[in-house]
């Protein structure tokens, strides 16, 4: 429907997000949702009507002089609340045998009412905003239903307001649409233009900043041309040589900065190990701000 009205990529492209997004407002129900200071994460539906329960008994129980099923609904909550308790460390228990830190770490800063310090953006001015958006602006903007499959869900939109959620859980019958949009995009050597915007959201480095520089710029991208770039990688990354630097941690599949540590560890201690005297140098080399210093078309050509 969609690829027959027009043969401009960034049109077709902002057909479809933009018919998305519709249907998206159009089906999926909001709720609000009230929170307030004192409650606990473990407080769940089955505590607000015993609760409720409580209160309309000790009104009944005024009004007629009989208490008993006011005692009654007392211990209802009190059950409920031991019910919701041992449901809920079960569920803390479960989270940490399956390796699930992230989570548990969220659901023990619920408990704990921990509150990360403010970052000082919400009380600065419009004219730090605008400085950002200077300081920012140096950086250059950067199987179709497998990828939405693997997408995660909790993850931040992007900027064309499509929601993870709704891109994992419609993936096969979006894949065609986006498969189209993808084929184009390769053939015209083409990005569409919904796919450049990025909504940039500066975090702190540290707690109190100073300058500019003290602010890392996250960038929230189209969940759609995260999809598009993974699968450009794969294709990249399966044409590249097997003999790759053993000693390569970073941007590696499976492998990370932890990796780094550990075999930095192993061999320092193995030198160690094999006889007295022996000794290791190390040498560390930070770069302040080195990521602000790229030049991304200097870049480019040293890696063509």
């Amino acid at each position: 429907m969609f690829r027959c009205s027009t043969d401009d990529v960034s049109e077709f492209t902002e057909a479809v997000v933009g018919f998305i997004g519709k249907l998206v407002d159009n089906t999926i129900p909001r709720t609000t949702i009230k929170k307030f200071p004192n409650q606990k994460p473990r407080v769940d539906k089955t505590i607000h009507e015993a609760l409720n329960s409580h209160t309309a008994a000790y009104n009944a129980g005024i009004i007629s002089g009989n208490m008993d099923k006011y005692k009654s609904a007392a211990y209802g909550v009190r059950r409920a609340v031991r019910e919701a308790k041992w449901c809920y460390g079960r569920k803390l228990e479960t989270q940490f045998q399956q390796s699930g830190s992230r989570s548990l770490w969220q659901e023990l800063r619920k408990i704990t009412d921990y509150r990360s310090p403010l970052s000082g953006l919400m009380s600065a001015d419009e004219s730090l905003a605008n400085k950002l958006n200077t300081f920012f602006a140096r950086f250059e903007a950067t199987s179709s239903s497998a990828n939405a499959n693997s997408a995660d869900a909790n993850n931040a939109n992007g900027p064309d307001g499509i929601c993870r959620r709704v891109l994992k859980a419609c993936a096969d019958q979006l894949a065609s649409a986006f498969t189209d949009i993808f084929n184009l995009s390769l053939t015209l050597g083409i990005v569409p233009s919904s796919f450049k915007c990025s909504t940039i959201v500066p975090v702190l480095k540290k707690p109190r900043p100073s300058g500019l520089d003290d602010y890392h710029p996250v960038a929230l991208t189209s969940v759609v041309m995260k999809c598009f770039e993974k699968l450009v990688r794969d294709f990249i990354t399966s044409s590249l040589p097997a003999s790759m630097d053993p000693l390569q941690f970073a941007y590696s599949h499976n492998r990370s900065t932890d990796d780094a540590i550990a075999h930095l560890l192993h061999t320092t201690l193995t030198h160690l190990d094999k006889g007295r005297g022996n000794y290791v140098k190390m040498l560390f080399v930070d770069y302040s701000s080195a990521f602000n210093t790229i030049i991304p078309s200097l870049l480019t050509t040293k890696r063509i």
